[in-house]
């Protein structure tokens, strides 16, 4: 038996905590066939719980939890899932942060006027604190391949907030390439990664490589909807 607890929470005028959504699993892969225990919607251990499960010297769990936060119109909105706790059985009461940050919504765009280099242009909305404390200081900004390989990247960016121009030349024609935004605090929590799918367009003849690549994403974006996926604002 062990005790999971939670700080209190502090949220805006606009949002009450409803209930939460504890999750237990045997490992730190979170699916349902390593889920051990659950208690959903529950509005009786808001920010703490009592988990009967035994602990022995071999036993590993992984804990996380879900808020369901009520807002003025009594909708639903359940956060992303806190970072998972490990517990074993020589610490059994456990206080977590309890700081959780909007996730990044992203949507891209061409400015003509740039010319090839920067042209590629990355926005995502303001940074949003849904509980806790923490000032937005730095974002990472992320393209990688279909194989996960970074191909771009700026890290830790502080000047660079919520958009940032990217050269167009980094991509190649005729491909497929995931854009991510992460949010970074001064109390050193980050955001989930807000993601975006994009399929850069074919070849285009008598231009240059770099304004190919411009009024190729531009042509695509415009007329054939690139974005193949994108994450909404989950929490």
């Amino acid at each position: 038996m062990f005790k999971i607890t939670k700080p209190p929470i502090t949220l805006g005028s606009d949002l009450t905590l409803d209930s939460t959504n504890w999750y237990v699993y045997n490992t730190n892969i979170i699916n349902d066939d390593n889920l051990v225990f659950s208690s959903l919607n529950d509005s009786e251990n808001l920010l703490s719980i009592v988990l009967d499960l035994p602990l022995t010297d071999n036993d590993v769990y992984y804990v996380t939890n879900e808020y369901n936060l009520k807002d003025n119109d009594d909708n639903i909105i359940t956060t992303n899932k806190a970072r998972l706790i490990r517990v074993t059985n020589k610490i059994k009461n456990f206080t977590v942060n309890n700081t959780i940050i909007a996730t990044p919504i992203i949507n891209i765009n061409f400015k003509r006027d740039a010319g090839p280099i920067g042209n590629f242009i990355i926005n995502a909305n303001d940074f949003y604190l849904f509980t806790g404390v923490g000032n937005h200081v730095s974002t990472d900004y992320i393209i990688e391949d279909l194989n996960g390989k970074v191909i771009w990247s700026s890290i830790e960016n502080k000047i660079e907030l919520n958009t940032i121009r990217v050269p167009s030349c980094v991509m190649d024609l005729n491909r497929i390439y995931i854009i991510k935004v992460r949010y970074n605090t001064n109390t050193n929590i980050s955001s989930n990664y807000g993601k975006v799918v994009i399929k850069t367009n074919d070849y285009i003849d008598n231009v240059s490589d770099c304004d190919t690549m411009f009024y190729a994403n531009e042509y695509l974006t415009k007329l054939t909807a690139t974005v193949i996926y994108e994450t909404l604002n989950e929490g």
